[in-house]
């Protein structure tokens, strides 16, 4: 869940987000009949950055032409260890170590619901590797 001067964001489908609501019943179990959530695969992978990018767009989780232009301005793969660079146009988070990197899909997401313009600032707290504090430089 995300905050913003416009609201709060949650992640999930309305399904999943009101059996997040209802919290656990006591007996260490949780109420969702869902599965746990992995963090992204929601879209198919690319060949690189651009079609990635193209994928994110197709299923509406890139819905702006800044956010466009942010993500086509850098390349996924750049923060990647070069052995695991075949795994950067993938919608999926990735961690290595201390490394770690939230799915595109996440990232779109963050971007779009904050709608941040000059004059506004924001605080990232553990922002791991600076790839989503990059976007919003541009």
């Amino acid at each position: 869940m995300f905050t913003s001067s416009g609201g709060v964001f949650r992640s999930g489908s309305p399904q999943q987000q009101e059996a997040d609501r209802e919290g656990p019943r006591g007996d260490g179990e949780h109420r969702s009949p869902f599965p746990p959530v992995n963090m992204g695969g929601a879209v198919s992978a690319g060949e690189d950055n651009d079609d990635l990018i193209d994928n994110l767009k197709e299923a509406y989780y890139i819905r702006s032409d800044l956010v466009e232009r942010a993500f086509r301005a850098i390349d996924r793969a750049d923060y990647y260890l070069d052995e695991y660079r075949d795994n950067a146009y993938k919608d999926l988070a990735w961690r290595h170590g201390k490394i770690h990197l939230s799915a595109p899909c996440i990232y779109s997401e963050v971007m779009e619901a904050l709608d941040l313009h000059p004059g506004l600032s924001f605080l990232n707290l553990g922002s791991g590797t600076g790839y989503l504090t990059c976007y919003f430089t541009l």
